[in-house]
């Protein structure tokens, strides 16, 4: 985070000791706050009554040596003017992502706001950082005609990647989290249904599409209730003190999301390009292939965190495979390892039929070559000259006696390696199938006589 892009970043002081000692010692992930200053503001419907409302963003910015980056706008409620309540928390949460609501984020620098949700913002602030890290400064009013979302998202990012300066030119959103405290929820014996009273009304509103209770992920934790969905998140804790490094109340959780927002954009990001390589029958080239298990390997590693957050990791995973409408992430890897071990049995073809053909032209170069004396000696005697005069007398009846006979010792050759290369290859999958082995020897007892039907 050096170069001009540190004018706009601010180291976060303080260990939060979420990833193992490796990864931080050798810098696999590092943190900032983005410092250029930037505010929301939007109307709002407020018991009936129109309402405005105005708070700060805080952008949080977290760099994974994968490449990928996660950027987490933030508003604090103690922060927001007039101060939040029910309907304004609904507000927010869908107007980060419906254009429709109308919400602006003002930047310093730019004229205009930038307007609709949450994206244009995300846009620019990419923009602004990636320009940096180029050497250049672009202007805060350009940065704002490239950030302009349109129907297949952001342009410039397209453009980014046909120039070759990024890989993958669609963000990855998590969604919205959500954290509250209420001191309701001191009281033991009422706790849990106070919390399944607010996490409905927030994940659900007043009038749900999907009128189904919030699961928590954690139910035998007796002052936390975290709820995980689709695209949205809700921490719902007793009375504590906000975290002043990450602007958060709960910094455990909060970067969990955080580490599965950066495997989610891996994988999706390249869900999305192999999967239309497959639909497109497009070739892959081996370094490409490369690149892609190393994005994979070095993002869905959950051994890259504390052993302390294994306590977290667990339960939400367990969390994500038993709930029946929630699209594991797990799923995703599975989804994403088969697109690549697909390519990678192409390019093994394609390494064998090399190979093959390799291998033909120089077993059939060798036997023609071991044959060339032969082969003088019966041509001499078909057209009665010396073996001596051959060549000067008859030169190109040899060479095009040479050119069939290596063609067809080539073709000859190729066809026997390819049938053993098939012939070993089907011997290993039966070996390695043991049910397979079980079923022929099945079929080999069909003579048997058949149980009689019936009493």
């Amino acid at each position: 985070m050096s170069g001009h892009a540190g004018e706009r970043l601010s180291a976060v002081a303080g260990d939060q000791h979420f990833y193992d000692i490796q990864t931080l010692r050798v810098g696999h992930v590092a943190r900032a706050r983005y410092a250029l200053a930037v505010r929301a503001t939007g109307g709002y419907s407020w018991e009936g009554q129109p309402a405005v409302f105005d708070a700060p963003v805080i952008i949080h910015v977290l760099a994974h040596a994968s490449g990928f980056i996660c950027l987490r706008p933030t508003l604090r409620f103690d922060q927001i003017n007039p101060g939040v309540d029910g309907c304004l928390l609904r507000h927010l949460e869908r107007g980060l992502w419906d254009a429709r609501l109308g919400l602006q984020f003002h930047l310093a620098g730019v004229t205009q706001p930038l307007a609709g949700n949450v994206r244009p913002l995300l846009n620019w602030v990419f923009l602004d950082l990636l320009t940096r890290w180029s050497g250049t400064r672009a202007d805060p009013e350009q940065l704002a005609i490239w950030a302009a979302e349109h129907r297949l998202g952001c342009e410039r990012f397209h453009q980014l990647t046909a120039d070759g300066r990024l890989d993958y030119p669609y963000p990855v959103s998590f969604g919205t989290q959500t954290e509250l405290t209420d001191k309701r929820l001191l009281e033991s014996d009422k706790a849990d249904r106070i919390a399944a009273q607010i996490s409905h009304e927030i994940l659900r509103g007043p009038s749900p599409a999907m009128d189904v209770a919030p699961v928590d992920v954690e139910r035998d934790s007796r002052n936390v209730w975290w709820y995980i969905e689709e695209s949205q998140a809700l921490t719902l804790t007793t009375p504590r003190g906000i975290d002043p490094a990450l602007d958060v109340i709960d910094a455990d959780r909060t970067q969990l999301l955080e580490f599965l927002a950066i495997r989610r954009a891996a994988l999706r990001s390249v869900q999305r390009e192999t999967q239309r390589i497959l639909a497109d029958g497009s070739r892959i080239s081996r370094a490409r292939l490369d690149t892609w298990h190393q994005i994979v390997a070095t993002t869905t590693d959950d051994y890259v965190i504390s052993d302390r957050i294994g306590s977290l990791i667990v339960p939400l995973r367990r969390h994500n495979a038993e709930d029946r409408r929630l699209r594991d992430v797990a799923e995703l890897e599975e989804q994403v390892r088969a697109n690549l071990d697909s390519f990678q049995r192409r390019l093994e073809a394609g390494g064998a039929w090399i190979s093959s053909v390799l291998g033909a032209l120089v077993s059939a170069g060798a036997l023609v070559i071991g044959l060339d004396a032969v082969t003088r000696s019966i041509l001499s005697r078909i057209v009665g000259v010396s073996v001596t005069n051959l060549p000067a007398r008859y030169g190109t009846l040899l060479s095009v006696v040479t050119i069939c006979l290596l063609a067809l010792t080539f073709l000859v050759t190729y066809t026997v390696i390819r049938r053993a290369s098939e012939n070993l290859q089907t011997r290993l999958h039966v070996r390695n199938a043991p049910l397979a082995k079980a079923n022929r020897r099945l079929r080999s007892t069909v003579h048997l006589q058949k149980m009689p039907e019936g009493p």
